[in-house]
């Protein structure tokens, strides 16, 4: 039987433990480090959702949804209006 079946809740302590990297890499990257990111990522996942639920809650009471602290813009509009700083620079 593999160790792995025997304590799954020990599997991962080993894991970071034993600080496996990719075999046969040239960089040997060190894997724990990657996945350690795992678990943090799922964390600001669920702060995210959390802010939306209220986000969503304050919509049902207000009938409108709250405006975002930062909006994002497309890259497009961003290189389009620089092009048109830029052509108005020329021109002048």
């Amino acid at each position: 039987r593999s160790p792995l079946l025997a304590a799954p809740s020990a599997a991962p302590r080993s894991a970071f433990r034993a600080l496996k990297s990719v075999p046969g890499a040239e960089a040997q990257i060190n894997i724990y480090m990657v996945k350690s990111l795992i678990p943090a990522a799922g964390v600001f996942l669920v702060i995210q959702g959390i802010a939306e639920v209220f986000r969503a809650i304050i919509c049902i009471k207000t009938g409108h949804w709250p405006a975002r602290m930062v909006v994002a813009e497309e890259t497009e509009q961003i290189l389009m209006r620089t092009a048109q700083d830029e052509d108005q620079k020329d021109v002048i």
